[in-house]
Order: structure tokens, then sequence, then C-alpha cells
């Protein structure tokens, strides 16, 4: 084999890997693209600080702003959900008898809830992002439902926000569903607590916490759907949402019917947020 490395070497030198043809192709670019407004921050924003008889764009640029932070912060979460990994399935329940040492016993649980209490600070967060996200969904159709009544035009682009929004909550509700290994992890946070939790000194901030968490992963009344069903129940209250709702329905079918998307992700989106807009329908008084 050594001697065969040296005329091996020789031929790698004497390939012409350069056939001499122009280089004509063009790198590769990810198409991407941004439409509506995303910041107070752009330069041209100060040109939305005037008022035509009695539209406020100022007043609207920063809902909008208030919606786009909103969401990107859900996406994150989504991105969260969906790349979420059990601690549990990695730790094994640790047998311990009656001749174990108190103090052996302590430092296991404390060992357990260190290791699980940043996973549980990730379910807090989102329990906390789905109630906001919920009261600005709320907000929202409120704001929709006063321009009804006014019969002002309504905003293209806030149209495409609710539905935005709303489809955001699709996602996380399905994806918080589909993640049993959240509430594997939660009860072994949970029974931790339960061991340790008079040697710490926020014991009933964390308990309030975990109280709050319970109901939010594991709703006797809603185990399924919760996050779409708070959306809905938000809405008995207001007044005229109905015509709302039916609005956005339209506006979603016509968006379809013109092929108003560019991905495949807003194409979807549509047909998720359809379903939906008819079970808020259907949830409704008569």
């Amino acid at each position: 084999m050594s001697k065969l490395l040296p005329d091996v070497e020789k031929l790698d030198h004497k390939i012409a890997v350069d056939t001499g043809s122009p280089n004509i192709e063009v790198p590769n670019e990810a198409v991407t693209y941004e439409s509506g407004w995303k910041s107070v921050q752009y330069l041209s924003a100060k040109a939305f600080n005037t008022q035509f008889g009695k539209e406020d764009f100022s007043g609207e640029l920063k809902e909008f702003s208030k919606v786009w932070e909103l969401l990107k912060e859900g996406e994150k979460l989504v991105a969260m959900l969906y790349t979420f990994r059990s601690c549990s399935q990695a730790l094994k329940d640790v047998q311990t008898t009656a001749d174990t040492p108190h103090e052996i016993k302590m430092e296991i649980y404390h060992t357990e809830f260190k290791i699980f209490s940043p996973e549980i600070q990730k379910l807090v967060n989102l329990m906390n992002f789905h109630e906001k996200a919920v009261d600005m969904f709320r907000n929202l159709i409120v704001s929709l439902t006063q321009a009804e009544r006014k019969k002002e035009v309504h905003s293209q682009l806030k149209l495409d926000l609710i539905v935005k929004l709303l489809d955001l909550l699709i996602k996380l509700d399905k994806l918080k569903d589909m993640k049993s290994n959240l509430v594997n992890d939660f009860a072994r946070y949970k029974r931790a607590l339960a061991l340790i939790g008079n040697e710490l000194g926020n014991k009933k901030e964390l308990e309030a916490s975990v109280f709050a968490l319970q109901s939010f992963l594991c709703n006797a009344q809603h185990p399924h759907g919760l996050i779409i069903w708070s959306a809905k129940k938000k809405l008995e209250d207001v007044p005229d949402a109905i015509e709302v709702i039916c609005m956005l329905l339209g506006h979603c079918r016509e968006a379809l019917e013109k092929r108003r998307y560019l991905c495949p992700d807003e194409k979807h989106m549509l047909h998720r947020v359809i379903v939906y807009l008819m079970y808020i329908l259907d949830a409704e008084k008569d």
C-alpha cells in the first residue's frame, strides 16, 4: 500500500477538474418577503402620525406593531413546543427504601427540582403568553365590532393580523395537546416541590404557579383544545362578534379564491383558520 500512494498522488495532479466552460450559474438564494408594518421604529412610521377625517393611522400603526411583537414571541414558543423533549424519560425514578437516609432523599429531590425548574418555566411562559394572546385576540375583535357599527372601512392588514394571530393560537393548542411529555415533566416537578417546598423561601409563589399550571395542562373540563376554547369563551360577551367572525370567514375565502398567498404555510393557514372560525361561530349565542 505504501508503494501505491506516490502513484496515486501523481494521478491526482494530472487529472484536470476544470473543463474550461464558463460558469454561468448564479448562487441560489432563499425567497423571503415581509408584509405589513412590524415596528414603529421604521423611519417612514412618522408619516402616519396624521389624521384624515376620522381615521387615526398612527394609533392603528402602534396596534399593528404590538400584534407583530406578539406573533414574534409566539413563533418562538411554537418552536419550543415542537422541539420539546421530556427530561422525565431520561431520568429514571429513584427507588428509595425505609433505610435510605433523609439527607440522601432530600438531595435527590433537590436535584430533580433543579433539573425540571427550567423546563417548567417554559410552560409557565406558554401559559402566560396564551392569556396575553387571547386578550389581544378579543381586543382586535372588539375594535372591529366598533368599526362595524360605525360602518368604517376595515383595514386589510388588520384582518390579516387577526388571521395570523388565530392561526398561532391553533398551532400552540395542537402542539400542547400532542406533547404528552409536558404532563410527565410537570408531575415530577410537582412531586419534588411537594417534598422540598418547606426548605424553599418562595414556596407560596411556586405553589400558586403550580396550581395555575395544573389547570392549564390538565384541565378536567377541557383536556384538549383549551387555548382555542379560551379564545371562544372571551367572545361570548362581545356584542356583534358574530358579524366580525363572518367577515373574517369571507376574508379567508376571498384570499383562497384569489390566491392571495405566496408560501404553502400561508395557504394552509387560511384552511386552518376557516375551520376554527366556524367552531367559534358555532359557540356564539343565538
